[in-house]
């Protein structure tokens, strides 16, 4: 049986090669950029107001005097392309991100401008700062700059980037195509009546909906009963379309877990099978040329944290990021905490401004801790217990 880091090792050293394709911006949400953004053009490529407000130049020599008065000449609008030539003790009343005038060196917020009359305005000394609410000349990058690394994903804040330098469509990274699949004669579909030894199938919700979250496309295949045959050849069938096979149940030994024997008939070959871990022990991992298939325990919590530990780092591999696990601090326990040594433990957890709570319910068959946490608490194999305030490490949910 591996450790924990020892199979995230054999996860991480599989060979993967994801392929890349031209996408429309609009459309990319949750790419990766297959290569490195450069700017096409300087950003701004004009001298920009900052404020609503007037632009003028610093009458030289200054004077101690209180206040300048200036003659307006007239107004520039956002979007304007005229040249304004400024006349000497002249003003121009500018919004935000117009065209600055060449022989404007201090723009001052409307609000703190008296206005004499509607031809001349008065501004205090203590606002005559050079250069005052003037974005300079490709302040935000300079063309050739580069935007996003390779191996970056896309997010709302770097596509409107990319947008306002007219970047309309770049190279990415192709997503793998995810199955999932369910196992078990005791699995009831939602909408229908339940009978004494049934449950509701929610594993297959719970995968879709966090796939979703990471914008990771999956097929649904309907739930198996625990029939060796069918197994076999619904994994066969998944096989054909999935790049990443994740099947629920089945992975322990029991006389009714057919998983690991089906999967050997589609000739996937075992990479690893059992964990020390707390939930999810009997998790599998094989391959079969460049696909892979995840077996996860049918206990609910431990198919989530079997994703978050083990599937996820994967997908993100396979969909080109260069950061490939969830997001890892280290934080006090709000409350002390005993564990079984052996094996490592991954409970939900719950942020607060004193460090990270424990919720109840971390049985692998409850959902109720991992229905408020936003991290999952990882306690070290060979330990035994920790005090309050002791910190351990921390893994952020996607939100």
């Amino acid at each position: 049986m591996l450790s924990v880091s020892e199979a995230l090792l054999h996860i991480q050293h599989v060979a993967v090669s994801p392929e890349t394709q031209t996408m429309l911006l609009k459309h990319a949400l949750g790419f990766v950029v297959a290569e490195d953004i450069r700017a096409p053009i300087n950003f701004p490529d004009v001298r920009q107001s900052a404020v609503d407000g007037y632009g003028f130049t610093i009458p030289l020599p200054r004077t101690p005097q209180q206040a300048h008065t200036f003659t307006l000449q007239g107004i520039i609008q956002a979007g304007s392309t005229q040249d304004v030539i400024l006349k000497p003790q002249h003003s121009v009343r500018i919004f935000t991100g117009a065209k600055v005038p060449d022989a404007v060196n201090c723009i001052v917020m409307q609000e703190y401008v008296m206005k004499e009359s509607d031809e001349r305005i008065t501004i205090p000394q203590e606002y005559l700062i050079e250069l005052a609410n003037i974005r300079p000349i490709a302040s935000q990058c300079k063309q050739g700059d580069v935007l996003l690394r390779k191996g970056v994903m896309l997010t709302p804040g770097a596509m409107a980037l990319l947008a306002s330098v007219g970047i309309h469509e770049m190279n990415v990274f192709k997503k793998p195509r995810v199955g999932i699949m369910a196992t078990g004669k005791e699995l009831i579909a939602l909408g229908n009546a339940i009978l004494p030894g049934q449950v509701y199938e929610s594993n297959t919700l719970s995968l879709s909906a966090a796939l979703q979250q990471i914008h990771i496309p999956f097929t649904l295949f309907s739930t198996v009963d625990d029939n060796l045959e069918s197994l076999s050849q619904q994994i066969n069938v998944a096989l054909q379309q999935c790049d990443v096979l994740l099947i629920t149940g089945g992975v322990s030994v029991g006389d009714y877990d057919f998983v690991l024997e089906a999967c050997t008939k589609n000739k996937v070959e075992q990479v690893f099978h059992k964990v020390k871990q707390r939930p999810g022990k009997p998790l599998y991992f094989g391959k079969k040329d460049s696909q892979f298939v995840f077996g996860l325990p049918g206990n609910p919590a431990s198919v989530l944290s079997c994703f978050y530990m083990f599937v996820y780092p994967m997908l993100m591999r396979m969909s080109g990021n260069t950061a490939t696990g969830l997001t890892a601090l280290q934080l006090p326990l709000v409350e002390a905490v005993k564990k079984k040594a052996g094996l490592t433990f991954f409970l939900r957890g719950k942020l607060s401004e004193h460090g990270v709570q424990i919720p109840s319910g971390q049985e692998s068959y409850k959902m109720t801790a991992f229905a408020e946490a936003d991290c999952i608490i990882s306690l070290e194999e060979n330990r035994e217990a920790y005090q309050a305030g002791e910190f351990v490490k921390v893994y952020l949910l996607p939100s």
